[in-house]
């Protein structure tokens, strides 16, 4: 007759290190890509993996390209191109994402 061990291991949320799926985010992370010489590239948040919120978008000068909302992963209302003097060369309006 052979004999059979069975080993059961036990062990609580504590013993490990539990980190949230992104589908558990529930308040925006703020992200800043850069440029290899460290000016800004894009600015914005990310909630459950998608962009969320205000983002601008940069030139290698600095000066802000393009600008505006994404509402999870989608283009939301106003967006606006600049010039590289700051003035606005065109609006593009993505309405409220419905």
């Amino acid at each position: 007759m052979a004999a059979v061990i069975v080993i059961v291991a036990v062990a609580s949320a504590s013993d490990c290190d539990i980190l949230p799926s992104v589908s558990d985010e529930i308040e925006p992370t703020t992200e800043i890509t850069r440029y290899a010489s460290g000016i800004i590239k894009s600015k914005g948040s990310y909630l459950a993996g998608e962009m969320h919120g205000d983002w601008a978008f940069y030139r290698l000068d600095g000066s802000v390209m393009r600008a505006g909302r994404f509402e999870r992963g989608r283009q939301v209302g106003s967006w606006r191109t600049f010039d590289r003097e700051g003035r606005m060369v065109k609006q593009t309006d993505f309405g409220d994402g419905d």
